[in-house]
């Protein structure tokens, strides 16, 4: 039989404690690194450079992780959890979107199920949950490239008065990536799970690697009319993006987040070769840099809408430093559609092509859009 593992209470009272503030300037040149790792871990390279290239990565990841989970444990509430009505099929779906975008073709593989009705809807925290077992399965999948990791969503049978518990199962076969004393995935899950006034259990698996399991209070709602909770919004599907920058860095930040959110990508240098691109080719959208040799964003702009037809009207989202007021009327003047601020922050950029891309959903024609702070 597995048997409990010690160093479990170990992880969590050493991530419990407020975290100190996290240094900044971090995240960005680790997204670069990371960003940096990846595209080159897509080229053809000898085992040995393949190998190093993976390290970098995985290295990286884990660092961005880590800082994650400390900003995470520093801002939880120290409120009480907020019950709601929630579908179980909704909160399944939406951990399932999420992941579906976001793990690299060299993470872990990760096969998530759920083994309760689906058209329960529970009374409980719904994001909350949803984080914990977001928090789960990254640390799982954290493990290695090789991992394999099995998520389980369940229910526990409910008593008479409609009291159960929601149970999640993760289950790893590679042993966990960081010692317990600097598991700070552990240490946030746990966070979560005492806030919503459940509790985890870590166990050994027979061979290799470890199953963590929490159970969640809840109670059977009544069913809801229309939708369950808030389901996360994706990008349509097949959405083609024209990236511009004189910057490579830029470019595969830009390009790795495209890719997180489901989108195939082309790049161009400036924007001679971003006027030729749309001129050959048919986009959904095009991320305009501003500041750019030969031709700037703005006169590339103007010369795409000058092209026939729908090429002319393909969507174009200024990528700039200078997002203040002023400047974005003036992108707007050129033809831009948008705006977004560089350093791009992933759900900024995520919000603005949504609303770009599905207009009728979001502002009304003409509104100035713009993802600046």
């Amino acid at each position: 039989m597995p048997s409990a593992d010690p160093a479990f209470d170990g992880a969590s009272a050493a991530a419990t404690p407020a975290s100190p503030a996290l240094p900044p300037g971090l995240y960005d040149p680790l997204q670069h690194l990371v960003a940096a790792a990846e595209l080159l871990d897509r080229q053809r390279l000898t085992p040995e450079a393949r190998a190093c290239a993976r390290a970098i990565l995985q290295s990286g990841r884990m660092v961005l992780n880590v800082l994650e989970d400390m900003r995470q444990l520093a801002a939880l509430s120290v409120e009480p959890s907020v019950a709601a009505p929630v579908g179980l099929e909704t909160l399944v779906e939406d951990v399932e979107a999420l992941w579906r975008l976001q793990t690299a073709p060299s993470a872990g593989r990760l096969l998530l199920s759920r083994n309760a009705p689906a058209h329960v809807t529970l009374n409980l925290d719904g994001g909350g949950a949803k984080q914990l077992l977001n928090t789960l399965i990254g640390r799982a999948l954290g493990a290695g490239e090789a991992g394999v990791v099995e998520a389980t969503v369940s229910l526990a049978p409910p008593d008479a008065a409609g009291r159960t518990e929601l149970c999640f199962s993760v289950s790893q076969n590679l042993p966990p990536a960081w010692p317990a004393a600097q598991d700070t995935a552990m240490g946030l899950a746990d966070a979560i799970a005492r806030r919503l006034g459940g509790a985890l259990t870590a166990t050994a698996n027979r061979g290799a690697g470890q199953t963590v399991s929490a159970r969640l209070p809840a109670e059977i709602a009544a069913e809801l009319d229309g939708e369950d909770g808030e389901t996360l919004r994706v990008l349509p599907e097949r959405t083609h993006i024209l990236i511009v920058d004189d910057n490579a860095t830029n470019r595969m930040v830009a390009g790795a987040l495209c890719e997180m959110f489901g989108c195939t990508t082309q790049t161009a240098e400036d924007g001679v070769e971003a006027v030729e691109a749309a001129r050959a080719s048919r986009f959904d959208l095009i991320l305009m840099d501003i500041k750019m040799p030969r031709m700037d964003g703005i006169e590339a702009t103007r010369a795409i809408r000058r092209l026939p037809g729908a090429l002319g009207r393909v969507p174009i989202v200024a990528l700039t430093a200078n997002g203040d007021a002023e400047a974005a009327r003036v992108y707007m003047d050129s033809g831009m559609n948008a705006v977004v601020e560089k350093p791009i922050k992933p759900d900024r950029l995520l919000d603005t092509l949504q609303m770009v891309l599905e207009p009728e959903a979001h502002a009304a024609p003409g509104t100035l859009t713009s993802s600046a702070a």
